[in-house]
């Protein structure tokens, strides 16, 4: 870490010109925040320094680590994180006071086309529908939650609805095992780590984002680009990047009946698939594009940029 915030300050020396000119300094990982503030120069020590920390951290890290993240709050002016979600997690954990910004999260707008290779790997039929969820196979993640939705499915009668989930983790085998005492093994897969995520969207109907906890919105995000149907627990930072119902249904974490209810609903219901579908692509549209991210950026950098104090 003291290398890279070392490289980190020496590159900074080398731009100093150019960086003269900036009205602010927006760091994207905590080695860029300890870089700027090593920097003694007048011009870097009066700029704002706005902090977008790499992720909020949801399980056990290096004490190093954790030292550091701290030393980096301490040393910026202001955050910039994908919601309050963030900035309550950050506040939770680290007593953060100062000020945070909340800025969606936005990417790139592309869409895979839907070519049957997933499905046909997973011996699905054109008329089944396919759930499918991602992301580390953690305890925090809920995937178990969904799991048992399944299960529960398949009692209700639905002999229509699979499930596939891509990624990896220390909950894998037991995922693995518990999938077999259901007698879910036809039913429910799960991938490991899959290159081809985009291509598994786009042979899907539906996007399950059941986590427990507060974790990363990316899923849902890259969901809502698909254009998929979205069922979302009520937990973690998958509600407030959906719109708090927006762009997708919600259910209580951790509650496998509810988790099924929404996949029945929405898997019965071809118009309501549709509708959701539609909701989905204009919220990423509005909310977490590249055009949205930019436009909300922009607003926050002038906000600190008119105040008197720094013009």
């Amino acid at each position: 870490m003291a290398g890279i915030v070392r490289a980190y300050a020496s590159k900074l020396e080398e731009y100093g010109t150019d960086l003269e000119q900036a009205d602010l300094i927006h760091a994207w990982d905590t080695p860029a925040v300890l870089a700027f503030r090593k920097v003694s120069k007048d011009w870097v020590i009066k700029k704002p320094l706005l902090f977008t920390p790499e992720a909020v951290f949801c399980s056990q890290r290096p004490a190093w680590l954790d030292a550091q993240r701290r030393l980096a709050l301490e040393k910026c002016d202001a955050l910039v994180l994908p919601g309050a979600w963030a900035c309550a997690g950050i506040t939770d954990e680290y007593g953060y006071r100062r000020k945070c910004f909340t800025l969606p999260r936005g990417v790139e707008d592309f869409k895979y086309l839907r070519r049957g290779r997933v499905r046909r790997e997973l011996g699905l039929k054109d008329t089944d529908i396919l759930v499918c969820s991602m992301g580390r196979l953690s305890r925090e993640s809920g995937f178990l939650t969904l799991v048992e939705a399944m299960a529960l499915a398949v009692k209700a009668g639905n002999s229509a609805l699979y499930c596939a989930i891509a990624g990896a983790g220390p909950e894998q085998e037991p995922l693995r095992a518990r999938i077999g005492e259901l007698g879910l093994a036809s039913r429910v897969k799960l991938l490991g780590f899959r290159p081809d995520a985009g291509e598994l969207l786009a042979d899907a109907e539906i996007f399950a984002a059941p986590a427990l906890k507060t974790m990363s919105d990316q899923g849902v995000i890259e969901a809502m680009r698909a254009g998929l149907a979205i069922v979302s627990s009520d937990a973690s930072g998958n509600p407030e990047a959906l719109g708090w119902g927006q762009a997708g249904h919600r259910f209580k974490a951790g509650d496998p009946a509810a988790l099924c209810a929404a996949l029945l609903r929405v898997a019965g219901s071809p118009t309501e698939m549709v509708y959701l579908s539609a909701r989905a692509r204009e919220f990423y549209s509005s909310t977490h594009s590249l055009t949205a991210l930019a436009t909300g950026a922009a607003k926050i950098y002038n906000s600190i940029c008119v105040r008197p104090e720094n013009r």
